[in-house]
């Protein structure tokens, strides 16, 4: 399953580059930061610092509609930080690493336009951490998919460079219900929720 996700993510990375110069291509890649949480882990706030890096396709429907395509590596989980009052106190959190298709719709309002969709991910590795030492997840183990829905708003930075700041959600566990001590989040299980910070370089003709 790992190998056909890699394998899609550099056959979109290389059409990318491929057809850049084609006028009426209309893609580049696409990076950043975003930070996460995972709901009904016993932990609170989104104090998981991670990344996503991929390519992506633009499709203009009409002057107001356009479609958007993105393939990509993405780091999600979540954390429960050190206190610096007490440096013996333990951390620990969990890390879900996903290659991610974000199927969006684009609304274009002068300036900036609003983003919306789903997006599916496809497990690359999961682990728990404590202490920074790194644990396999079992009993049960974490969901091999992440079905999420994502929304933001995008302005445009120059010609070739967009930021966008999204929201995204799972919609479906990505991993079953665990005692943590805490009361049953949605219908019990763990869900991801990310904040991110997106750059999009646009490659070739506008």
């Amino acid at each position: 399953m790992f190998k056909n996700a890699a394998f899609l993510l550099f056959a979109l990375l290389l059409s990318t580059c491929l057809f850049a110069q084609d006028n009426s291509f209309q893609g580049g890649l696409v990076g950043g930061p975003l930070v996460s949480q995972v709901s009904g882990d016993g932990l609170g706030g989104f104090d998981k610092l991670g990344y996503q890096l991929g390519a992506y396709v633009h499709i203009p429907f009409s002057k107001k509609w356009a479609g958007k395509i993105e393939l990509g590596y993405i780091a999600k989980g979540s954390q429960r930080p050190g206190n610096p009052d007490n440096i013996g106190e333990n951390t620990w959190g969990y890390r879900f690493n996903y290659i991610e298709v974000p199927l969006l719709l684009e609304r274009q309002f002068r300036k900036f336009n609003i983003q919306f969709g789903p997006a599916i991910g496809v497990l690359v590795s999961s682990s728990y951490v404590f202490n920074k030492e790194k644990f396999e997840i079992v009993n049960p183990e974490a969901a091999s998919t992440d079905i999420s829905f994502m929304g933001g708003i995008a302005y445009p930075l120059s010609d070739k460079f967009t930021a966008s700041m999204r929201y995204s959600q799972s919609l479906v566990p990505v991993r079953d219900y665990v005692d943590v001590g805490v009361n049953p989040v949605f219908d019990g299980g763990m869900y991801n929720s990310a904040l991110h910070l997106i750059v999009h370089y646009r490659i070739g003709a506008k």
